[in-house]
């Protein structure tokens, strides 16, 4: 004989059990299931902090003085910039920022006596919102016009800098075509033995220097996309002479 509740569910007064897909019934009384927004990949950032320039002088050293590099952190390097005039065949010696020695990156440009070229710090500054930056070369008593561009450049604690890919050129205009690693940051200078104002293509300009006559300027710009890129400067009165370019990724 069938009991009361067997008569009832067959009569179909009461609803079947749910059966539960086994990975739903093992969800039951878990957190709710959050599903972010888009993901923000690692990349190397940036930010321009200052320049100084200096024409007709004996650069052994000189002291641009006491300069902004950023806002400090673990992974800060600073990379500064340089363009700049020699009277002969002068030659950078030595850069420092903060009291740590800098390395150059790639080639130092160089047409006639006109140069350029980037230089990046041989480790992190972590400290400090400020420093003195001192740069070294050969030449006598007013041997030099200088000018540089200072950057804070920070590299995700997860990751480590790649080594930069590099260009000089001596054009007019000054043009570098590089491969360009995604995620990347790409800081440039260019000297200019003329007046005129310098017009950059694929790199926002940061600033632009004079020394009497000479001009210098620097530019930067941080990639998403890898690619190969293809970065000018051009100066409106034609007197183009040599600029030096750098970017870094990370691995």
């Amino acid at each position: 004989m069938l009991s009361r509740r067997s008569l009832i569910r067959s009569a179909g007064l009461v609803a079947p059990a749910l059966i539960l897909p086994k990975p739903l019934r093992a969800q039951i009384g878990a957190p709710p299931l959050v599903f972010p927004g888009a993901l923000t990949l690692a990349k190397v950032t940036h930010s321009f902090t200052a320049s100084a320039s200096a024409a007709a002088f004996n650069p052994n050293p000189w002291n641009a003085g006491t300069l902004s590099l950023g806002t400090p952190a673990v992974n800060r390097y600073i990379v500064l910039a340089f363009a700049g005039l020699t009277g002969g065949s002068g030659v950078i010696t030595a850069v420092t920022v903060a009291g740590v020695s800098c390395n150059q990156v790639g080639s130092l440009g160089s047409s006639g006596t006109a140069r350029a070229a980037i230089f990046i710090t041989s480790a992190p500054v972590p400290t400090g919102a400020t420093g003195a930056v001192s740069i070294s070369a050969t030449g006598g008593a007013s041997s030099w016009n200088m000018g540089i561009g200072v950057y804070a450049l920070y590299v995700p604690s997860s990751a480590v800098l790649s080594n930069p890919v590099t260009g000089v050129n001596g054009g007019n205009p000054e043009s570098v075509t590089l491969a360009i690693p995604a995620l990347s940051v790409a800081i440039a200078a260019s000297f200019n033995s003329g007046g005129g104002t310098a017009a950059w293509t694929n790199l926002t300009k940061d600033v632009q220097l004079s020394f009497t006559t000479p001009q210098a300027s620097m530019a930067s710009t941080e990639f998403s996309a890898g690619a190969s890129t293809t970065l000018t400067c051009n100066w409106s009165n034609g007197n183009s002479q040599v600029m030096a370019v750098a970017a870094w990724g990370i691995h």
